[in-house]
């Protein structure tokens, strides 16, 4: 799962990122978030039509959610650049 903290009220966000996909669900869910706090999810479809699809609270992920297999395998590769100098 990634952690992230959001900087709005879900409601304020403009553009579909992940965090602001999250921040919505979670609203509509009837959790209460205030700029601030963490939130924490799972990236399922990165490129998925459906915006809402694209990632998932990570308290309501069930057997019908999968993670997204290739942004996580990027993201490794993306740290794995970072942490360790090419040769």
């Amino acid at each position: 799962a990634i952690s992230r903290t959001i900087s709005k009220e879900p409601k304020d966000y403009e553009k579909e990122t992940l965090i602001a996909i999250v921040a919505k669900e979670l609203s509509g869910r009837g959790v209460h978030l205030s700029p601030g706090q963490d939130i924490s999810y799972v990236i399922t479809d990165t490129r998925g039509k459906v915006y809402s699809e694209r990632a998932r609270a990570l308290g309501f992920i069930d057997g019908d959610w999968s993670y997204d297999a290739k942004k996580y395998g990027e993201l490794l590769y993306e740290a794995m650049e970072i942490l360790i100098p090419p040769l």
